[in-house]
């Protein structure tokens, strides 16, 4: 008897955290509405850009948030700020692994974006990182190397890592967006382990609590369609 499918949500922040029109008390606020609405494993802090001290003070409002819902708060890319904080882990390049993994306490998460070639999602899942992340980055369609090999769309990519590959791994979108309720379906369809989500629920007409309800019945449809 094989386990069920299952499918969680990577929720992302805004991006750019230090523009003027990010205001961190209002999102804090906005992001307990999230997560009171309902599941997310994760929240993924974006502001690689982002000064030392504006980035620990958003960890430090966010982490109580997070934590309150056991919903774990991962850091874009800044594992150096990440270590000394309340973070639970970060999220980086492959070819970034080793640095962070140094960083970062052994119990703490590191996880690894890959392009969409095989080859490159090999190599990701062979630094031993908790996850492995693919996005539908334009990048990977214009400039891809003869060593990378093929690149696959996105859809292509999960099903093909479902069924090789033990290591976690999560459907991104295109440019930090996030994904839309019709990729959260079909990515979950294709076995995703996690899907990002982030405008689909800031943006929600009717809130945050009820864009994380959408995004998680739009899991839950194309799971039971796909049992």
């Amino acid at each position: 008897m094989t386990d069920e499918p299952t499918c969680r949500l990577y929720l992302m922040s805004p991006p750019l955290l230090s523009e003027p029109a990010f205001e961190l008390a209002k999102f804090a606020a906005e992001l307990e509405q999230a997560l009171a609405g309902g599941d997310a494993a994760c929240l993924l802090l974006r502001g690689v850009a982002v000064p030392d001290d504006e980035l620990a003070e958003a960890i430090a409002t966010l982490a109580p948030v997070c934590h309150s819902h056991d919903v774990a708060l991962i850091i874009e890319g800044r594992a150096d700020v990440a270590a000394n904080s309340d973070a639970d882990g970060v999220h980086v390049d492959a070819a970034d692994y080793q640095a962070a993994r140094a960083l970062m306490a052994a119990d703490r998460i590191v996880g690894v974006s890959s392009r969409r070639s095989r080859h490159n999602a090999m190599e990701a899942a062979e630094t031993a990182a908790d996850f492995v992340a693919f996005s539908e980055n334009l990048e990977d369609e214009t400039a891809p190397s003869d060593m990378d090999g093929e690149i696959f769309s996105l859809v292509d990519m999960i099903r093909w890592w479902r069924d090789l590959i033990e290591v976690p791994c999560i459907a991104l979108g295109v440019d930090g967006a996030g994904l839309s309720l019709a990729d959260c379906s079909a990515l979950a369809a294709a076995g995703a382990d996690f899907v990002a989500v982030g405008e689909a629920v800031w943006a929600h007409e009717q809130g945050p609590a009820a864009g994380i309800v959408a995004a998680n019945a739009a899991i839950s449809v194309a799971l039971e369609q796909s049992t």
